[in-house]
């Protein structure tokens, strides 16, 4: 377990792996916006078909793309706060275009999700209401709502690729982390043999993952009552995103008073900046023994965050989940705190 954490840590913190990722999933997405774009119908009851083709013709979907770069951008921290932030700014546009994504299938649970995700914006004071009614252009998610979204969903991506062509100049200029924390040109190794080699590793692994999830497994990930078409009068059982967006629905979720939750989820999203900001490691985490078990502190808290977003809304989930917010929040708090221990 130690080698394999040390290899993923490896390629991870490598830029020329930062580079090959961030490139090579989101062309597809790039991809299947055009192949709907040409295919687009402008009605609800022909999107249900038409969103639904890809699967059957085995044709790659971006949505797993998103959460892989969104990883990336969580798990690769710098020492520059402008390669930090774009990163996390593409990060959070990456989660804004695969909601409006998710949408566009025209199920069951894409509807209600649209519903009760847009529903948040109800909770801004004074013009709350406004502000929902003009997202659905009328007074229910509709075919209105469906054409913006869909209008959307094939823009943005074109932002994140502008923001991860800034992201990539920023790292040239700054370079990346490297193990001893030295910045020398001495110290450096030539890319070829050794990046060309490593790059041509992870890509390998990489396709033989992706092949098997999309040729032999497409639908794993997928919940089976999305397959169903929306119908605004019948509510489903239990109302859950993608397995991508279950820790922010736990968090959301997690406060009882509506705006209280909205609130709680942005600070969820927007704290992440802030590690820029406290993050003093003058190396990696190789040096900080006790960032080593935070680490997984925080990981086993998204994981038990992700498990809780499936769960029905009653106890004991209720009282884990909240438990489990409080513990997300703690460690940013005491990270920082921990580093500066460290130092002296």
């Amino acid at each position: 377990m130690v080698k394999l954490w040390f290899i993923i840590r490896t390629i991870l913190n490598n830029s020329n792996y930062q580079r090959y990722l961030s490139l090579n999933t989101l062309l597809p997405q790039y991809r299947i916006s055009i192949f709907f774009n040409n295919s687009h119908f402008p009605k609800c009851e022909l999107r249900v078909n038409i969103s639904q083709y890809p699967y059957k013709r085995r044709i790659i979907l971006p949505y797993i793309n998103v959460s892989l770069y969104g990883s990336r951008s969580i798990l690769f921290i710098f020492l520059s706060k402008k390669v930090w932030n774009t990163g996390i700014t593409t990060f959070i546009v990456s989660i804004i275009t695969a909601f409006i994504g998710y949408v566009l299938p025209w199920g069951q649970i894409s509807f209600w999700g649209a519903t009760v995700i847009t529903n948040m914006f109800s909770a801004t004071p004074y013009f709350g209401t406004h502000l929902v009614q003009w997202l659905w252009e009328g007074f229910a998610v509709a075919n209105p709502t469906l054409n913006r979204f869909f209008i959307l969903h094939f823009l943005i991506p074109f932002i994140i690729l502008l923001l991860i062509i800034l992201h990539l100049l920023i790292l040239h200029e700054k370079g990346s982390i490297n193990p001893l924390g030295i910045n020398s040109n001495s110290d450096r190794i030539p890319f070829h043999p050794y990046y060309t080699l490593k790059d041509i590793i992870g890509f390998i692994i990489f396709i033989i993952i992706f092949i098997t999830f999309f040729l032999f497994i497409p639908n794993i990930l997928n919940d089976p009552e999305n397959f169903i078409e929306a119908n605004p009068l019948i509510t489903p059982n239990h109302i859950q995103p993608e397995w991508y967006f279950l820790w922010l629905y736990a968090i959301l979720r997690s406060i009882p008073n509506k705006l209280g939750g909205v609130i709680a989820l942005l600070i969820a999203i927007f704290i992440i900046y802030l590690s820029s900001t406290y993050n003093r490691c003058k190396a990696t985490t190789r040096f900080y023994p006790i960032n080593k078990h935070i680490f997984f502190f925080i990981l086993i808290t998204w994981l038990i965050l992700s498990w809780i977003g499936r769960c029905p809304v009653e106890y004991p989930f209720i009282q884990i989940g909240q438990l489990s917010t409080i513990m997300y929040f703690i460690y940013f708090l005491i990270h920082p705190q921990l580093t500066y221990i460290w130092h002296t």
